[in-house]
């Protein structure tokens, strides 16, 4: 690109991205019909014999029995209509004997078991934002993240501080490589940062949404820990030193924690969005931690368009790192602002910060900011740069009340990547233990070290 060449000048709005038109109906020819004809008999059988389950033929059923195998009907008969893209690339004949053969196992299974089968099914169609929510569970006191190709404790028990940066290798015996590949193959997702995301419940510990590898009941549910309650994890310390230790899962509030220092992006980690005034490095810094509907966040882009306004000298660094999505609409007003303002909307002068843990809409915005404006985007690859689908709503089982959010729009139809940045930097294990970012570092020096 030129310099100064203003990319979609003529299309300031992003919701212009999603026109597009699929292929039209093709026409049965007479091996089509044999195949749809030989599908619909496939349909009836596994029907048929799904009735009978229900029925309870064989040996009487519970009520509990019967209760989950009505579930998992209705999770097969209502997810599909639900969700925005079908069953996608699942014929349905695949997704019925999913079904069946779970109702099947219902009286052989565990009540969690069954939520991870029904969990299973909600994988197939391979849309990460479609899943089945795992109710609460107690959860290991830890927090993690994935630095690099291994999986770093970045959180743990103030009783323990020497386990600060040890990296994960083992859980109850079982070696890391195997517990995620088993994870991540019983409740899968479209993009494998989503997952690692899951996997580490995005960086924090909690009972609310505990995140795959400290999960107690998700991990003994699929057979990796011999108890609920208590687990042992092997991990090599940041030294190099080989250790075991035994954690008790905490059903509260998690108690007594130690954390590794925190760079600015994680202050006010609560807060939606914030800002500060960066004077002596002429940058107005811009916290986006939640994507919210209302006008919270326009007031305070406005704010920092304003502050730019008045200093021509100051630069706008946009921070989406661990930013998991919502809205997607307040975001377009500060990309709008930009656009309209040519003195502001120079390369060199914009930045977008991006990181792993960047997700579903706000991957979207940093796109929008990227495509509408000459914004530099700097960090990691988004956790979900594809996105296919979006806007969901909450679909909730009759007996048991299990909860699946299900996307009801098609929001990229065309598969565009977003959140792919134009420098990439990725924080080291060095720069988490000292709470260094040479991510937003990378975005201070630019024009210094490299130029516009």
């Amino acid at each position: 690109m030129a310099e100064g060449q203003r990319r979609g000048r003529s299309w300031p709005k992003a919701a212009r991205l999603w026109a597009s038109a699929g292929p039209g109906p093709r026409p049965l020819t007479t091996g089509r019909r044999r195949m749809l004809a030989a599908a619909a008999a496939a349909v009836l059988i596994l029907a048929a014999g799904s009735a009978a389950v229900l029925a309870g033929r064989g040996p009487a059923l519970s009520a509990r029995d019967r209760n989950w195998q009505q579930d998992v009907t209705y999770l097969a008969r209502e997810l599909p209509p639900a969700h925005a893209g079908g069953l996608t690339s699942v014929s349905r004949t695949a997704w019925l004997a999913a079904a069946l053969r779970l109702q099947r196992q219902v009286p052989q299974l565990t009540n969690g078991q069954v939520i991870v089968g029904m969990a299973r099914m909600v994988a197939m169609l391979r849309d990460d934002e479609t899943q089945l929510i795992l109710p609460p569970s107690p959860v290991y006191p830890f927090a993690a993240r994935w630095i690099a190709n291994g999986v770093y404790l970045i959180g743990v028990p103030a009783a323990d501080p020497w386990l600060l940066g040890a990296r994960l290798v083992a859980v109850d015996g079982h070696p890391i490589r195997e517990v995620l590949a088993q994870l991540n193959a019983e409740i899968d997702y479209q993009d494998p940062g989503v997952a690692r995301g899951w996997d580490v419940d995005w960086g924090s510990a909690s009972p609310g949404s505990p995140g795959y590898l400290n999960n107690a009941n998700l991990l003994h549910w699929l057979g990796v820990t011999r108890s609920a309650a208590t687990a042992e994890f092997t991990v090599r310390t940041a030294q190099g030193s080989p250790r075991t230790i035994r954690l008790t899962a905490a059903g509260g509030r998690v108690p007594g924690m130690a954390y590794v220092p925190s760079p600015l992006y994680l202050h006010h980690a609560a807060e939606p969005y914030w800002l500060q005034i960066l004077g002596r490095q002429q940058v107005v810094y811009l916290k986006y931690n939640q994507c919210l509907t209302g006008d919270g966040f326009q007031q305070l882009a406005a704010r920092a368009l304003a502050v730019l306004r008045a200093h021509p000298a100051y630069r706008l660094i946009v921070d989406l790192r661990d930013n998991l999505g919502g809205d997607n609409q307040p975001f377009l007003a500060l990309v709008n602002g930009i656009w309209a303002d040519p003195a502001i909307d120079q390369r060199g002068r914009i930045f977008g910060l991006i990181n792993d843990f960047t997700g579903s809409s706000a991957a979207l915005d940093s796109y929008t900011l990227h495509q509408t404006t000459n914004a530099l985007l700097i960090g990691q690859q988004a956790a979900d740069p594809i996105d296919e689908f979006g806007n969901s709503r909450i679909l909730r089982l009759p007996y048991y009340g299990v909860l699946i959010e299900v996307t009801t729009a098609v929001i990229n139809p065309a598969l565009a990547r977003f959140g792919i940045p134009d420098i990439v930097v990725a924080p080291t294990l060095h720069d988490w233990l000292a709470g260094q970012d040479p991510v937003l570092a990378e975005a201070l020096a630019y024009g210094q070290t490299r130029g516009p």
